[in-house]
């Protein structure tokens, strides 16, 4: 595996809370970003989440997954294993999860930016989820910011 690679949006100049919610190989671009958040240059991001949705629970087992438990500014991550007979993520939960955490912590200054990857239908719902949730906060700090890493051809 190569990288780390930043996305066209920096996520780490303005945002304290970082979260990626990824799909299958869609691991490998928020691989690249805890990397920069775990090595690069200091950044506001005091928060930093992966859920990533899997089909088979052996995928798991990645040396870069492992590497992220063993630095000093942790990662959360989280694995939600889909295929027959179990469900799918519920983006709408998650973002309500991640955000409402957010808001009892003291670090939490600014706005959270959430990374997609993964097939279109995966992105799409993902996405829906964070307008129903731009449209249901208050403030302009509890907003989110997203980007979608589509493959375009």
């Amino acid at each position: 595996m190569e990288g780390p690679y930043v996305t066209p949006h920096n996520p780490f100049d303005k945002n304290d809370s970082i979260l990626c919610i990824v799909g299958g190989t869609g691991i490998t671009g928020a691989l690249s970003l805890a990397e920069y958040y775990q090595t690069g240059p200091d950044s506001p991001a005091a928060r930093f989440g992966i859920v990533w949705s899997l089909k088979e629970y052996e995928q798991i087992d990645l040396p870069e997954v492992e590497r992220l438990k063993h630095r000093s500014k942790p990662v959360e991550m989280t694995t939600h294993l889909t295929g027959p007979g179990r469900t799918r993520i519920n983006f709408e939960q998650v973002v309500r999860d991640w955000q409402q955490t957010r808001k009892f912590e003291e670090v939490a200054k600014g706005k959270t930016w959430i990374y997609f990857s993964g097939p279109d239908a995966f992105m799409n719902i993902g996405e829906t989820a964070c307008v129903q949730w731009n449209d249901i906060v208050t403030t302009e700090q509890d907003k989110l910011e997203w980007y979608c890493a589509r493959w375009d051809v």
